[in-house]
Formats: structure tokens, sequence, C-alpha cells
């Protein structure tokens, strides 16, 4: 009797413990989960050694046309056609970190098959408003470097999914120092001499404010009349 009761009590905690580590809106581990695994991640040959970091293209745009619920329900479907191809396939650990970014931990042994899945990215059919649509999905990662920590790897890896956007559909792209060189980050602004929104790129050490002009009237950004 006494068994049975502490028998369902260590059942009851190991399912709590799993609630808290699991995602709730797809089938993946959450940030809370992510933060544990990365105190293992690469410590032996036996761990994952790659890191990859992946979001939905054109995110805000679908919130904006399909609305928010059919923003959540891309999610999931993002999050199933993952834990389907990359965790049960490839083995790998995947997370959702927030929004719709993912990351990925994955042995460098099963790197092949993971590129091979992620041409699956290209168009994911997401069930919803009338017919339904499609979303895609860009991915960047970084094979461990022994004197770099898990955040830069993490950020390494989201500076090269930035890249993978610029290529296309389904893209998956190894980090490089030249990719880290050339990064840019993008920003939506409405210029304040003659109203337009215009779209900036600049590099991604550089300041936003200072050297950012307006495509329509070419005045700087920061300046007003």
């Amino acid at each position: 009797m006494l068994k049975d009761a502490l028998d369902s009590l260590l059942k009851a905690v190991d399912e709590l413990e799993k609630a808290a580590r699991s995602d709730d809106k797809t089938p993946l581990n959450n940030s809370l989960a992510l933060s544990e695994a990365k105190e293992t991640f690469g410590i032996s040959e036996d761990n994952p050694n790659i890191v990859v970091f992946a979001d939905i293209n054109d995110f805000k745009f679908i919130n904006g046309k399909y609305g928010y619920a059919n923003g959540d329900a891309a999610i999931s479907q993002v999050g199933i056609k993952m834990q389907e191809l990359f965790v049960e396939n490839c083995k790998a650990q995947a997370f959702r970190q927030s929004g719709d970014e993912f990351v990925i931990l994955l042995h460098k042994d099963s790197l092949n098959e993971f590129r091979e899945c992620v041409n699956f990215f290209e168009s994911c059919f997401v069930p919803g408003i009338g017919s339904g649509f499609s979303v895609s999905v860009s991915f960047g990662y970084i094979v461990k470097v022994d004197e770099c920590d898990f955040e830069t790897l993490r950020a390494r890896a989201e500076t090269a999914c930035k890249q993978a956007k610029k290529q296309g559909r389904g893209v998956c792209v190894e980090w490089t120092e030249e990719i880290e060189e050339n990064a840019v980050e993008s920003f939506r602004k409405n210029c304040p001499n003659c109203k337009a929104v215009t779209t900036c790129y600049i590099p991604q050490n550089m300041n936003l404010d200072k050297v950012q002009f307006c495509a329509a009237c070419g005045k700087n950004l920061s300046e007003s009349n």
C-alpha cells in the first residue's frame, strides 16, 4: 500500500518535471530545458556538438495576414515536423527558444541526415484559415569550437541563419568567419523627413542611428527637418 502510494507520488513528480520543460505550443522542449541541456553540450564524444538555430521566415507577415491564432498554428506545425524529422530521425534535441525561434542540438555524425531533412522545411503546410497556408524555415549551424562558450555558439548559429534567409526557403548555412564579418542587421524605420518607410541594412557592429539614410529622400534617418 505504502509502496503504491510512493510510486504514484514519484510518477506525479516525474510528470510535473516533464511538464515544466515542455513547450506549450509544440511537442518540443522549452527554454528551461535548453538552459539545462547546454550544460552537457559537447562535454564528451557522445554528446551533441553542433548548435543549430532556426526560425520561421516572414513570421510577422504571417501574424499580420492570418492572425495570431494561425501564427501559433504555424509554430505548432513546424514543431511537429521538427520532432518527427530531427528528434525521432536524427536523434537530435530540439527546443523552442521563444516565439518562432528554435534551437537544435545535434551530433556531427547525424549532420548529413539533418541537412537532408532541412529540405522538407522549404514549404511546411499549416492547416488553418481557409484551405490552409504554407511557411518556410531557415537554419544556421556551427560545429563546437573549444574556445567558444555555448552562448557564443548559439549567436553564431543565429548569424548563419540570417544568411540562410537571404539564400531562399528551407536553406541551411554553416557559420564561417566570413559570414560573421559580412553579417548585417536589417530594420524598418519611418524617415523623419519625407515620412517614407525604408528598410536599412548595416553591419552588426555599427550604430543604427548614425549611418542610415532614407532610400526615398537620402536624408540621415537620425535627423529631422
